[in-house]
């Protein structure tokens, strides 16, 4: 059983399938796949995963799934770390423009310099991975009272509150928060939801495990 980011692209999937042709019981699903399943010891559940991405998953009582987000960065995963990051990137680059200052431009200025050539240098190289890095500091800036920074989560949260409703519509299941960055939002979230919220019972080793046994129950049928 393995479960990886980018199995969601059929394509993806059916290349490390092939390359697994030695291994005939081995499935390929998504890492959301698999923390979904061990989230609620596959029970139905909602989840939403915030890392690098930020993607949300339903499990019903017929063990059907459905997925919302999780798009991929830059086009989705809104909220996500690198979604933040990249935010903070364009405060940099207006207050590079404006010269307008706060405690987040000058951390970001101190960091990557006032040289557009340079920005301009670590933005095509840069992945999902980079901009995710600068996560953690727009969130201590705005624990400070940075308004660029609480800019940057207001809207955040906005995407999160949109994530959740589209996920939760049609159901009245209870909310796991997965992910670097679940226990930040879930400590941030309307008192609506917040009532539903419960702590994840297991992780995507446990989906994973949960998963195999199913398969082998299926096959020893």
């Amino acid at each position: 059983m393995i479960g990886v980011a980018g199995a969601g692209n059929p394509k993806l999937k059916q290349q490390l399938q092939n390359a697994l042709a030695d291994y005939p019981y081995c499935i390929v699903t998504t890492d959301a796949h698999i923390s979904l399943l061990g989230a609620n010891n596959g029970k139905a559940v909602n989840t939403i995963a915030i890392g690098t991405g930020a993607v949300a998953m339903t499990l019903t009582a017929e063990s059907d799934t459905e997925l919302f987000g999780g798009w991929g960065f830059p086009i989705g995963d809104e909220a996500g770390g690198a979604w933040l990051g990249q935010q903070a990137i364009r405060v940099l680059i207006n207050s590079i423009e404006t010269l307008e200052t706060s405690p987040l431009t000058g951390y970001l200025i101190e960091h990557f310099g006032r040289d557009r050539k340079t920005l301009l240098q670590w933005l095509k190289m840069a992945k999902a991975a980079d901009f995710a890095q600068l996560a953690p500091i727009v969130i201590e800036y705005a624990e400070q009272g940075c308004r660029n920074s609480q800019a940057i989560l207001d809207e955040a949260h906005r995407h999160i509150d949109n994530l959740i409703t589209k996920c939760c519509k049609n159901n009245e299941l209870d909310i796991a928060f997965l992910g670097s960055l679940g226990a930040y939002y879930q400590a941030h979230l309307k008192t609506h939801w917040q009532q539903r919220v419960i702590d994840a019972k297991g992780n995507a080793l446990d989906g994973a495990t949960l998963l195999a046994k199913q398969q082998v129950e299926l096959i020893n049928e």
